[in-house]
């Protein structure tokens, strides 16, 4: 799979669709960067595609990963938080948050109700790579 989204404004239901992709994916922490000259924040990704849907949890996800390449273009403003000691890898709840000028992550796992690992990327307008390797 090859996506890539350019767009000044998308219907939230699609941006929470792409968002979902990501739900459950396992990000090694360390693999993250940013590139403030590129504006870009790229990081792999290991995913679990979606096979159907559960009336249990909603959707049924491959119990085999596939290892993508994330590039998310165009950050003006990046963040993280660790809220405890350094995780080498987190898996990721609810995949991306995408909103108008922010994309957002976070980790499920939580010390003290808080994610362990979060990551917010401020852009300028949405381009958003998800490339399998």
């Amino acid at each position: 799979m090859n996506l890539r989204i350019h767009a000044d404004e998308l219907p939230v239901t699609v941006l929470e669709a792409v968002g979902f992709m990501a739900n459950h994916a396992i990000l090694r922490v360390a693999d993250v960067k940013h590139d403030p000259e590129a504006r870009t924040v790229t990081f792999p990704l290991n995913r679990f595609p979606i096979t159907g849907k559960s009336i249990f949890t909603g959707t049924r996800h491959a119990k085999t990963a596939v290892r993508c390449r994330v590039t998310f273009r165009n950050v003006v403003g990046y963040k993280i938080d660790q809220h405890t000691k350094e995780m080498e890898t987190i898996n990721l709840i609810f995949g991306f948050k995408i909103k108008r000028n922010e994309i957002y992550l976070c980790s499920a796992e939580e010390d003290q109700g808080v994610p362990c690992f979060e990551l917010r990327c401020q852009i300028n307008f949405l381009d958003i790579e998800i490339k399998d390797e």
